[in-house]
Protein backbone atom coordinates (compact mmCIF):
# COMPACT_ATOMS: atom_id res chain seq x y z
CA UNK A 1 0.00 0.00 0.00
CA UNK A 2 1.01 3.59 -0.43
CA UNK A 3 0.75 5.75 2.64
CA UNK A 4 1.82 5.85 6.24
CA UNK A 5 3.04 2.65 7.88
CA UNK A 6 0.38 2.96 10.62
CA UNK A 7 -2.34 2.26 8.09
CA UNK A 8 -5.79 3.81 7.81
CA UNK A 9 -7.95 5.08 10.69
CA UNK A 10 -5.02 5.25 13.12
CA UNK A 11 -2.85 7.73 14.98
CA UNK A 12 0.24 7.68 17.18
CA UNK A 13 1.82 10.00 19.72
CA UNK A 14 5.56 9.46 20.20
CA UNK A 15 7.85 11.21 22.62
CA UNK A 16 11.56 10.74 23.23
CA UNK A 17 14.09 12.21 25.62
CA UNK A 18 17.81 11.85 25.12
CA UNK A 19 20.56 13.04 27.43
CA UNK A 20 24.28 12.90 26.74
CA UNK A 21 26.10 12.39 30.04
CA UNK A 22 29.54 12.68 28.53
CA UNK A 23 31.25 12.59 25.17
CA UNK A 24 30.93 8.81 25.18
CA UNK A 25 27.75 7.96 27.13
CA UNK A 26 24.12 8.79 26.32
CA UNK A 27 20.73 7.68 27.66
CA UNK A 28 17.47 7.66 25.67
CA UNK A 29 13.92 6.99 26.84
CA UNK A 30 10.81 6.81 24.68
CA UNK A 31 7.06 6.34 25.00
CA UNK A 32 4.47 5.80 22.26
CA UNK A 33 0.68 5.55 22.27
CA UNK A 34 -1.00 4.16 19.15
CA UNK A 35 -4.74 3.85 18.41
CA UNK A 36 -6.50 2.12 15.52
CA UNK A 37 -10.18 1.87 14.63
CA UNK A 38 -10.70 -1.68 13.32
CA UNK A 39 -13.67 -2.69 11.18
CA UNK A 40 -16.53 -4.47 12.99
CA UNK A 41 -17.85 -7.59 11.25
CA UNK A 42 -19.84 -6.65 8.15
CA UNK A 43 -19.11 -2.93 8.37
CA UNK A 44 -16.39 -0.76 6.84
CA UNK A 45 -15.30 2.17 9.00
CA UNK A 46 -12.00 2.63 7.19
CA UNK A 47 -9.93 0.33 9.38
CA UNK A 48 -8.71 -1.99 6.63
CA UNK A 49 -6.93 -0.79 3.49
CA UNK A 50 -7.94 -3.98 1.66
CA UNK A 51 -11.67 -3.22 2.08
CA UNK A 52 -12.65 -0.54 -0.46
CA UNK A 53 -15.53 1.93 -0.39
CA UNK A 54 -18.79 0.44 -1.71
CA UNK A 55 -21.57 2.45 -3.37
CA UNK A 56 -24.89 2.55 -1.55
CA UNK A 57 -23.37 2.43 1.93
CA UNK A 58 -22.94 5.80 3.62
CA UNK A 59 -19.45 5.34 5.05
CA UNK A 60 -18.42 8.94 4.45
CA UNK A 61 -20.03 10.05 7.72
CA UNK A 62 -18.03 7.65 9.89
CA UNK A 63 -15.81 9.51 12.36
CA UNK A 64 -12.09 9.16 12.93
CA UNK A 65 -11.14 6.06 14.97
CA UNK A 66 -14.66 4.64 14.62
CA UNK A 67 -15.15 0.91 14.95
CA UNK A 68 -13.44 -1.39 17.41
CA UNK A 69 -10.66 0.52 19.16
CA UNK A 70 -7.26 -1.13 19.35
CA UNK A 71 -4.62 0.45 21.58
CA UNK A 72 -0.90 -0.13 21.81
CA UNK A 73 1.45 1.39 24.35
CA UNK A 74 5.24 1.12 24.14
CA UNK A 75 8.01 2.43 26.34
CA UNK A 76 11.68 1.74 26.67
CA UNK A 77 15.13 3.03 27.37
CA UNK A 78 18.57 2.55 25.96
CA UNK A 79 22.15 3.29 26.93
CA UNK A 80 24.76 3.92 24.25
CA UNK A 81 28.49 4.03 24.87
CA UNK A 82 31.16 4.92 22.32
CA UNK A 83 33.88 2.32 22.92
CA UNK A 84 36.29 4.05 20.55
CA UNK A 85 35.97 6.38 17.59
CA UNK A 86 32.70 5.63 15.74
CA UNK A 87 32.32 2.17 17.36
CA UNK A 88 29.31 1.94 19.69
CA UNK A 89 27.83 -0.48 22.17
CA UNK A 90 24.12 -0.23 22.94
CA UNK A 91 21.77 -1.90 25.43
CA UNK A 92 18.00 -1.42 25.28
CA UNK A 93 14.96 -2.63 27.21
CA UNK A 94 11.40 -2.25 25.96
CA UNK A 95 7.84 -3.05 27.02
CA UNK A 96 4.71 -3.15 24.85
CA UNK A 97 1.06 -3.63 25.87
CA UNK A 98 -1.45 -4.28 23.03
CA UNK A 99 -5.24 -4.28 23.44
CA UNK A 100 -6.47 -5.93 20.23
CA UNK A 101 -9.86 -5.81 18.47
CA UNK A 102 -10.43 -9.47 19.38
CA UNK A 103 -10.47 -8.49 23.07
CA UNK A 104 -7.09 -10.09 23.77
CA UNK A 105 -4.29 -8.26 25.53
CA UNK A 106 -0.74 -9.08 24.44
CA UNK A 107 2.26 -8.02 26.52
CA UNK A 108 5.76 -8.03 25.03
CA UNK A 109 9.05 -7.38 26.81
CA UNK A 110 12.45 -7.27 25.23
CA UNK A 111 16.14 -6.80 25.90
CA UNK A 112 18.53 -5.99 23.09
CA UNK A 113 22.31 -5.65 23.14
CA UNK A 114 24.15 -4.54 20.01
CA UNK A 115 27.37 -3.10 18.69
CA UNK A 116 27.66 -0.88 15.66
CA UNK A 117 29.93 1.28 13.54
CA UNK A 118 29.08 4.74 12.26
CA UNK A 119 30.78 5.63 9.02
Amino acid sequence: ILGHWLGPNADEVYTELQYRYSKYLSLRTFMAWRRHGANPAGQNVGGDVDQPYRDGIDEKTVGFLAGIREQKRRWGMSVTYELFSNFFGKAMISYQNDHLASGRTVVSRGVQVSIGINY
